[in-house]
This record gives structure tokens, sequence and C-alpha cells, in this order.
């Protein structure tokens, strides 16, 4: 990957990059990307829009027929709130999502998820047509060039070394990280990473988790509602883990715009909750690594506290501190 110029292109805005080559076969004179309707017959509308309403692609058969919108993205899903959002978008008939990685959970209706393994078949067929057009080489050797970076990208995904095994360290040691950092594949792989710790930790504790892989890191949590209208939880984020309450999560806007006072009120209210150190298991380095209580917060009514993952900490034992934090979380949720 590191030595693919289409991939390097394709680095600075990959999402772009994508749905580029996408608009490009779909609004292209000369009909030959008709095995892409294997997927959807929506695209094959005769009218294709870029940046439609928040759309990534937009296809239209013209009036009365299907109109088809696609959010395209290599490891950014958007958040279930922002596909909801989408789904209202006028004039819609059909949606879908097309990502390298796979959603953690279900999408909303009516959104349909297309895997990138599920664009092979039809993007190489679409550069055999091409080809037997006779006079588009250049265009043909282009998609064949494109087949083969998604193929690498779904090995990488499948089989990338730093992402399968349970005893895997958590952090990666600073030379990888420089290393992935200089293929420009760190972001992805971070992803992937995820992803398959969530995994990971659902099995440990048998509940789902949240997975929001909208930010850049991206993020694995759970919470639960207290009687009192707040929300508990915990999240790992970029070698972090966080304890956190959302406050009065009927009337959140209240607390927009005021740090301290949600610091005031979670030190007066719920400071033991926030404690590393009291929570039921093994003593984990993870649990006593800072004596001293650093408040954060985030608009409009979270507060939470953090601890750094130790270096070395693999996925497996980061997994079985998750499952003891998601019974900690439930256990104060039940009593507050």
């Amino acid at each position: 990957m590191a030595n693919d110029p289409l991939y390097q292109l394709s680095a600075s805005d990959q999402d772009g990059f994508h749905t580029g080559m996408l608009y490009w076969l779909l609004s292209t004179p000369l009909e030959v990307a008709h095995p892409l309707t294997e997927i959807s017959r929506s695209l094959s509308g005769s009218i294709v829009e870029r940046d439609w309403l928040g759309l990534d692609l937009f296809v239209d058969h013209d009036m009365g027929s299907h109109k088809l919108g696609v959010v395209n993205s290599l490891h950014t899903i958007p958040s279930r709130e922002k596909l909801e959002k989408l789904g209202r978008v006028r004039y819609l008939t059909r949606t879908m999502v097309i990502s390298l990685i796979l959603p953690a959970t279900e999408l909303p209706a009516p959104w349909r998820h297309v895997p990138y393994d599920e664009l092979l078949q039809p993007l190489q067929e679409t550069a055999d047509n091409l080809r037997r057009l006779g006079s588009h080489e250049y265009e043909a050797d282009l998609l064949d060039r494109y087949v083969d970076l998604l193929r690498k990208l779904i090995y990488l995904r499948d089989h990338h070394p730093l992402s399968i095994g349970p005893y895997d360290a958590v952090v990666l040691d600073p030379g990888e990280t420089r290393r992935l950092k200089a293929a420009r594949l760190l972001p992805l792989v971070e992803k992937i990473r995820l992803s398959r710790f969530a995994e990971r930790v659902e099995q440990k504790q048998g509940v789902r988790v949240d997975v929001d892989f909208s930010s850049p890191q991206g993020s694995v949590q759970y919470s639960a509602p207290s009687n009192s209208g707040h929300l508990f939880g915990w999240k790992y984020q970029a070698g972090r883990i966080h304890l956190m309450a959302a406050f009065d999560c009927s009337d959140a806007d209240r607390w927009r715009g005021r740090s301290s006072q949600k610091e005031e009120f979670a030190r007066s209210n719920f400071s033991e909750f926030f404690d590393f150190t009291t929570i039921p298991k093994e003593n984990h380095e993870l649990f006593d690594n800072a004596r001293e209580r650093h408040w954060q917060s985030k608009e409009p009514n979270i507060s939470y506290a953090y601890r750094k993952v130790p270096r070395g900490m693999t996925h497996e034992e980061l997994a079985e501190i998750c499952a003891a934090l998601s019974y900690y979380v439930e256990r104060y949720s039940d009593l507050h």
C-alpha cells in the first residue's frame, strides 16, 4: 500500500477519491457501467450529482422513478442520527452506505449497507467492457488498478497482523505507528483494530456496545440510564478509557456552555463514580496509574475522567477491564 501510487493519490481525501471513481463510472456516456446494477438497479440513473444535500452521490432516474442517495466512506461510517437525517431528504426512494469497514450495528431503516467487497466483480466487468470498446485502454487500465486497490484494502481489513489477535498490544509501539503514518495507513488500521476490539468486548460481556466511526479515531462505549435521568458509561478512544456521565438527558441543553458548573455538579454528586481505584476487579495498572483526577467535559452535558491505557496491555486484558466497567456502570446506574 505504501508503494501503490493510486492509494497514495487517494490518501489525502479517501472518501472523495472513491466517490469520484463511482461518479465517473455512473456519469460516463459510454454505457459500460451496467454491471453496477447487480448491486442496485438504481445505479443506472440518467442524472448523477455529487455532494447533494449532504449525500456523496445522488442518482436520479428522472421524474416518477427511483432516486438513490449514497453515502460512500472508506472507514468513517456516519452516526445513526446523521443517517436518519439524510434519509429524510425529499424525493429519495432508496438509500445505501458503501464502506470498507462493516457497520458495528444495523443501519437505521431504510439504509442498506454495501461493503466494498460487492463492488469488485461489477467493477472488473466494467473494466472488461471498456477494454472491449477498443479505444479506451487507458480508462480500462485505470479501472483495473482501482479494482486491485480495493482488493488490497479488503485484504488489509481482513488479514492485517495487528488487527486479528487478542494478545496484540492495544497501543501500537512507536516504530509501528511511525511506519503506518509514513505509509498514510494509520487511521485506517486503527479503525480496523477498533472494530475487532469491539467484537471481543461484546464476546466478554454478552451485550452490545456502541461503536462510533464518525470521528477520526473512532470509539467504543457502553452506557446505562439511571433513575435520576442521567446516563453513566465508559468509552475507549485513542488509547484512553473514559468514565463519563451525561446529565439531564431529557434537557441536555441546559448544560451547554457551562463546563465549570458541570464539573462542580459531577464532583459534588457523583465523585465516587469517576474513581477508577474503587472498581471491583483485579487491580489493573489502568485503574491507578494517575492519582490526580483531571475533569473534562464535552458539549452539551457530558463530564468525564480518563486513564491512559498502559503500553503493552493486550486487547484481551482491556476487554476484561471493559466488561468489568460495564458491570460497574450498570450497578451504579441502578443505585442512582
